[in-house]
């Protein structure tokens, strides 16, 4: 009876054991899973600033192109 008991405490240390790796395993991927989406947003949000910047810029040169232009006339 005292082997069974140390067994079944052996098996039950075990299970705990590996519901908390599995609880902290989870708890990591929730967290990478929010790195990840917070890392697309940011590439997003950087690329959607670097099109803006070249547009800004293109238009920047299209209106000194065009006041020149006019300043010829």
């Amino acid at each position: 009876m005292a082997q069974r008991n140390v067994e079944w405490y052996g098996l039950h240390t075990s299970i705990v054991a590996l519901r908390e790796m599995a609880q902290r395993n989870y708890t990591n991927g929730v967290a990478l899973r929010q790195m990840v989406q917070r890392n697309v947003e940011w590439y997003s949000v950087c690329t959607n600033g670097v099109a803006l910047r070249e547009i800004a810029q293109r238009n920047v040169e299209w209106y000194s192109v065009h006041a020149n232009s006019v300043a010829l006339r």
